[in-house]
This record gives C-alpha cells, sequence and structure tokens, in this order.
C-alpha cells in the first residue's frame, strides 16, 4: 500500500512500509495510535467544516502539533515534518495550505494506524467508519428483537475490535454492559435512538 503527503512537492509518494521502522518499542505503539485515532477524529471534522473561527485553527494548530510529536517519537520524520508545516499553517490561519494538504495528512495517518495496529497486541485492527458502525447496529437491533444472544455478542465483540472516537466508544461499552443479564429492550432503545441521530 502506498501512501502520499506533501513535503513540497505534490508527487512526494512514499510507501508506508517504508516510512515505519521495525524497531518501535512495544510500549510506544498503544499510545501512539491512540494519539493517532483522536487526531483523525478532530482533523475529519475540522476539514469538511467550510468556515473556521479563531477556535478552530487553534484546534487544528494543538492537533498537527500533537501528531508531529507522535510521529517524530516513533521516528516517522517524514509525517512529523508534514504535521510541522501544516501546525505552522494553522498558526498563520492559512486556510488554502490547510485545505488542500490536510487530506493527505488523515490519509498518511490512517496508513500508519493500520501499520501499528498490524504489529501490536490489544490494538484495534483498525479504524471504524460510520457506514460500519450503522451497519452493525443495525444487525444488533434486530438480533434484540429476536432475543439472538450469540449475533448481539458477536456484533459487539466486532465493533469492540475497532478504534471508535469517544462518544461510540463509550456507546459500545454501555451496549456491552448490558449483555451479561441480556436487557435487550434496553439495548435495542439505546441502538434505535443513536440509528435516529
Amino acid at each position: 500500500m502506498l501512501i502520499s503527503y506533501i513535503m513540497g512537492e505534490p508527487d512526494n509518494i512514499i510507501s508506508a512500509s517504508s516510512v515505519l521502522p521495525d524497531n518501535i518499542p512495544e510500549a510506544l505503539l498503544q499510545p501512539v495510535y491512540r494519539d493517532i485515532c483522536r487526531v483523525l477524529d478532530v482533523l475529519e471534522q475540522l476539514i469538511n467544516k467550510a468556515k473556521w473561527d479563531d477556535d478552530d485553527f487553534k484546534l487544528y494548530t494543538i492537533n498537527t502539533h500533537g501528531i508531529k510529536s507522535a510521529m517524530a517519537n516513533i521516528n516517522v520524520m517524514e509525517l512529523s515534518e508534514t504535521a510541522k508545516m501544516l501546525e505552522l499553517a494553522g498558526r498563520e490561519k492559512n486556510f488554502s495550505i490547510i485545505r488542500t494538504q490536510t487530506p493527505d495528512l488523515i490519509n498518511a495517518l490512517k496508513e500508519i494506524a493500520i501499520l501499528i495496529s498490524k504489529r501490536g497486541e490489544n490494538i484495534p485492527i483498525g479504524i471504524g467508519s460510520d457506514e460500519m458502525l450503522h451497519t452493525q447496529l443495525t444487525v444488533l437491533q434486530n438480533a434484540c428483537k429476536t432475543y439472538d444472544k450469540n449475533l448481539a455478542r458477536n456484533v459487539l465483540s466486532e465493533l469492540s475490535k475497532y478504534s471508535w472516537n469517544e462518544k461510540i466508544t463509550s456507546l459500545i461499552a454501555s451496549l456491552n454492559a448490558c449483555m451479561p443479564h441480556s436487557e435487550f429492550e434496553t439495548i435495542e432503545k439505546v441502538v434505535k435512538k443513536h440509528l435516529s441521530l
């Protein structure tokens, strides 16, 4: 797989396997993975906004600074430099650079997250998507209607393998907490409410 991000030249494409060192200490993998997921959540929300206020630029700058440090910690220096450039763009409120180059940073971070998840134990196998969540919650809702405990447990187990934002992680945890007592009606109600949002 390839990841691409811009370091001044638009055609600077780097192989993901060549940018993630083999000698990253196991103790660093999980915190860096968490940092990536947190930053991705923020950047994806920001990049979809048409207009930014001062708080948005500040949030962007804080998060690009954070990922710059995280990438430096695992010696992914090219991506750290890209984040540094975008941090500067955030400080200068250069929306043109932010708008054109942040998607490349996002894609690169997703690739790094996938590679990290393949290396470490107890690290989610990937970043969950809205489409996956909707599909799995619909299956869960139907399983609860028919009191199919095994299917409901399997759906929640599958969702738990992925990394989610704080809100969805909390939702999955609360649904899992209902399973030991087979609280199907409660689960169905919570899922229905979430799907209607």
